[in-house]
């Protein structure tokens, strides 16, 4: 069933209106205007439980297009790859860190040293 109640008892449902595969410019290698090939799609509606199953079966979304890398396409010059993070076992590193401190030290007007004004 493609239709989920929501707690009202208000029904959701996914609308998509499918693109196809189309190639664009890659901006990793710039051989080829058309060498990055994907699969896509324009959400009109979409219940999260389809985003989440899109998602974890290797689509990315860019506000309301969503695609997938067709990385098995001959044309195909820079495969891409998903790479998924937990976020509730991230541990920043030292240079991580360092990094976070600059900014906020910059941001707040005390590291005046990178400050080319």
């Amino acid at each position: 069933d493609d239709e989920e109640m929501a707690e009202g008892g208000e029904e959701y449902e996914t609308v998509v209106k499918p693109y196809g595969e189309y190639g664009s410019e890659c901006h990793y290698c710039n051989v080829s205007s058309d060498g990055r090939i994907s699969y896509g799609m324009q959400a009109q509606k979409m219940t999260v439980q389809h985003y989440q199953d899109l998602i974890d079966r290797g689509w990315r979304r860019s506000g309301t297009h969503l695609y997938v890398p067709s990385n098995k396409s001959p044309t195909c010059c820079c495969k891409q790859y998903t790479i998924r993070l937990d976020v509730t076992k991230f541990e920043r590193s030292k240079s991580q860190n360092k990094v976070i401190s600059k900014l906020k030290r910059f941001i707040s007007g005390e590291d005046t040293h990178n400050n080319k004004e």
